[in-house]
């Protein structure tokens, strides 16, 4: 299915990928954007569907924006890490709170836990003490220290 619409607020094109037998066990979708990815000045976005631990688009919308004045107003907002759309994010709607999305929040604590565990960044109090002399070189992070 495809549906269009053409107003003085916006242009948008979107694709319904036909999964109806499966939708109705899609128990939570997110959304994803691109930025310049074409000629056009069109954003892309996508609806995924989580169906069976697997990411299944249900929906691609192209989306360009034709007035500075809002067509919506979102609450907030849940993203993934990247600076951009955050900034974007809180520029065009500043009274929404923008969060990190749980999952890239874990995967960032998992990131950093295996880290520490392979123990890839252990502290050198000698090479800081090189750098900046104020730092004592006998220093370095008990195991208290360590959140565990």
């Amino acid at each position: 299915m495809i549906l269009y619409e053409d107003n003085d607020e916006f242009q948008a094109i979107s694709f319904l990928i036909p999964l109806k037998r499966h939708v109705s066990s899609v128990k939570e979708v997110l959304t994803d954007s691109t930025f310049k990815t074409n000629d056009m000045r069109f954003e892309m976005f996508a609806l995924i569907g989580n169906l069976d631990c697997f990411g299944v688009p249900l929906c691609y919308m192209f989306y360009l924006k034709k007035s500075s004045r809002r067509v919506y107003a979102l609450h907030f907002f849940i993203t993934d890490k990247d600076a951009g759309q955050i900034e974007d994010a809180q520029r065009s709607m500043p009274e929404m709170l923008v969060q990190l999305s749980l999952k890239h929040c874990l995967d960032a604590v998992e990131r950093r836990m295996v880290a520490i565990e392979k123990g890839t960044n252990p502290y050198d109090g000698s090479a800081a003490h090189d750098i900046f002399l104020f730092i004592d070189s006998a220093w370095g992070p008990s195991v208290g220290d360590i959140v565990t």
